[in-house]
Parts: structure tokens; sequence; C-alpha cells
């Protein structure tokens, strides 16, 4: 059996394209407009009901981050026992192989016709592993790209909070306000909201191709017997 071709069929250039499609997210952020604590410390308690509900939607974003940074790190997990597994499978791979050219050298029909048999079915394992190695090592970047997209959210949460602090500002009529642009804060949010859009599109690709590994995973793991895959199916 040819097999040893799939187990390079998924290249880093995945990780490479994620990179660049980030990249294009990161070019021309501009340093984000803030009101002093002092100017906003004029501002009475009454008039920031605003600026408390961007507090909390910008903390309820920081926990979605951190959860996903969690669930970053579990991934990396996973493809680490994924990979051991399958070493272990390769190693079982390359022993049948070997009692497979001591089994021809005895001349016993019966004897090679079993060692035949079972070189395909580790060979099939060691596809099978491989297979669900490529779909672990894709379920991290999916992961990574969700946490980047909560990121990428917590900013825009951030860059919001600002600006409700700058128009709590100046519907109070504190003088400070004048020295500021709502276009700035305007623009601010803006842009935040495009790199949330850019972090957005990032991420489904990334799970339409984790879609597709795992599909490939699951096939190969039924098409061979016994193997059950690093902890079954992969997440």
């Amino acid at each position: 059996m040819h097999t040893h071709s799939w187990r390079k069929a998924w290249p880093g250039a995945v990780a490479a394209g994620l990179l660049a499609l980030w990249g294009c997210a990161v070019i021309g952020v501009r340093a984000r407009p803030e009101v002093d604590d002092s100017w906003l410390a004029r501002v009475p308690e009454s008039q920031l009901s605003g600026v408390q509900d961007a507090q909390a939607r910008a903390a309820a974003a920081r926990d979605a981050a951190t959860r996903a940074d969690v669930a970053w790190q579990d991934a990396k997990q996973a493809l680490a026992v994924s990979r051991k597994q399958a070493q272990v499978i390769h190693a079982r791979e390359e022993a049948a192989r070997s009692a497979l050219e001591l089994a021809q050298s005895s001349g016993n029909v019966d004897v090679i016709r079993q060692a035949h048999a079972e070189v395909e079915a580790a060979e099939m394992a060691g596809v099978a592993a491989s297979a669900d190695m490529a779909a672990r090592e894709q379920a991290v970047r999916t992961a990574e790209a969700q946490e980047h997209l909560e990121e990428r959210k917590v900013e825009a949460e951030e860059a919001k909070v600002s600006l409700a602090e700058y128009e709590a500002l100046a519907r109070s009529g504190e003088a400070h306000a004048k020295e500021l642009s709502e276009a700035e804060f305007q623009a601010a949010v803006a842009d935040a909201q495009a790199r949330v859009a850019d972090a957005e599109s990032v991420l489904q690709q990334q799970s339409c191709r984790l879609d597709a590994a795992r599909a490939q995973a699951e096939q190969l793991r039924a098409q061979a017997p016994g193997y059950g895959g690093a902890g079954g199916q992969t997440q």
C-alpha cells in the first residue's frame, strides 16, 4: 500500500495563510482616543449610565477572550496527545513491516499471508492516525482564530467605552470635551469593528477547514479496524 504521501497532505502553508489574513487586519491600526479619567470624574454619576453599560459589555468581551484562550490551550494539549499516539502507531507500522520481511524469509505461505494482513492493518491505522493529527492541528488553528476574534471584540468594546465616555463628557458640558474630536472616537470604533469583521472571516475559513479535516479523519478511522484515535472524535 502507498499511504505515506497522505501524511504530508496538510502543509504548513495553512498557518502561513492564516498569518497573512490576520496581517490585513493589523496594518494601519490607529491609536484609540481616550478621555482623561480626571475629566470624566467631573461628570455626575447619574450621567454615566451609558459608560457603565459599555464597560459591562467590555468586561463580558474580556471574559469571552479568556475562555477562548483556555480553549486554544486545550486544543494544543489534545494535539500533543494525538502526536504521541501517532508516533506509537507509526512505530507499530515499522514493526509490522519488519515482521513481514522475516515471514518472507521463512517461505511459509500462511505466515507470510498473516504478516501481509498485519502490515495492511498497521498502515491503515497509520493513515488514520495522521488524519486524526491533521484534524487536531486544524483544531488548534481554528481555536487560535477564535481567540484572535475575541481579542478584536475586546478592542471594539473598549473603543465603544471611550466613545461613551466622550459622549457623557460632552453632554455634561465639561469644558475639556472641546479639546476632543467626536469624529476620532467614532472612527476608532469603526476601525475596531472592521478588524472584528476581518477576524470573523478568518475564523469562518478555519472552521470550514476544520469540518473538512474532521470528516476526513472520521472516514479514515472507520476504515482502520481497531483504531480509536486520540481519545476518539477529534474536538
